[in-house]
């Protein structure tokens, strides 16, 4: 069944996602990352919200982190715990700096500070574009 996939198909195999580059022999495929893969383990990736690197679905780990901290959702209340614009800010700081330093495990959560930075600017993002406006920020 691997005569379905084309070079420039995005396709998945594990975790993995990646663009087919060329076509081998016996049903293998080259991917841009330079793995081959057996044409029998990829799957069609149809759209490109599902070809997200798993890299970028850590994220998750931070806020399930501030969920059991914080409570489910805090940061979308309005007025939730180190929601300003200022701490958000701060925090954000904070978690560039220890990763300028070269820690690999913040001292709380003992992950990467980078997921700490990534997410808080996520957070940002919804809360500015959902119109989310904490008190202090007023």
């Amino acid at each position: 069944m691997t005569d379905k996939f084309n070079v420039n198909d995005t396709v998945r195999y594990g975790n993995r996602v990646g663009i087919i580059t060329g076509k081998l022999a016996k049903g293998y495929f080259s991917v841009d990352n330079g793995d081959i893969v057996d044409g029998n383990k990829l799957a069609p990736v149809n759209d490109r919200s599902s070809s997200i690197y798993p890299e970028f679905e850590d994220f998750k780990q931070i806020l399930e982190f501030g969920a059991k901290k914080y409570g489910e959702g805090n940061w979308l209340n309005a007025n939730g715990n180190k929601s300003s614009f200022k701490q958000m800010h701060d925090s954000m700081f904070h978690h560039l700096a220890e990763s300028f330093a070269g820690c690999r495990a913040d001292a709380e959560s003992g992950l990467d500070p980078l997921l700490h930075l990534i997410t808080r600017a996520q957070m940002m993002y919804t809360r500015l574009q959902r119109g989310i406006i904490h008190k202090e920020d007023k």
